[in-house]
């Protein structure tokens, strides 16, 4: 009875380092970024790492502040200075994301089309007859910063 304890025992504690494993990895590796790569970034490097963050950052920001200006009227003022933010985020990104690997190509792809976006957007809110669908330039660019992650992850 002893040894059939010690195996569901046993058995229990893999299935949980089989489960929440690499979850907890994932939160230790992100912990430690400071002091070098993270356990959740593989082989890549310092700067990639920081390449794929600066462009979620600056992607998250315009999705978060979007609600603010997606109905009029608009404070142009208040949107120039969140326009400017972003600006200042999508330069930081594009600092960082001079690697050569992968993962910088697609995060450098997701800042090239949140720019392009936020430009139609500002064109949008200033009366212009842009037709564009800033939803599905969005999930562009999660796709390409999901990609990102991906590669990353991988070390490439």
């Amino acid at each position: 009875m002893g040894k059939l304890i010690k195996w569901a025992v046993i058995i229990g504690l893999a299935y949980l380092a089989y489960a929440e494993g690499p979850g907890l990895i994932e939160r230790f590796g992100d912990g430690v970024d400071d002091l070098g790569s993270g356990l959740n970034r593989g082989a890549a490097s310092l700067g990639q790492s920081r390449c794929v963050q600066a462009a979620e950052q600056a992607s998250e920001s315009f999705s978060h502040g979007l609600r603010d200006y997606s109905e009029p009227p608009v404070n142009i003022d208040s949107w120039e200075r969140f326009k400017d933010k972003l600006e200042g985020l999508i330069y930081d990104a594009e600092t960082e994301c001079s690697c050569v690997q992968d993962s910088c190509q697609r995060a450098t792809d997701a800042v090239g089309e949140l720019n392009s976006l936020i430009a139609d957007f500002d064109g949008s809110l200033r009366g212009s007859k842009v037709a564009f669908n800033p939803a599905r330039r969005q999930e562009t660019i999660n796709r390409f910063l999901k990609r990102a992650r991906e590669l990353e992850r991988q070390g490439n």
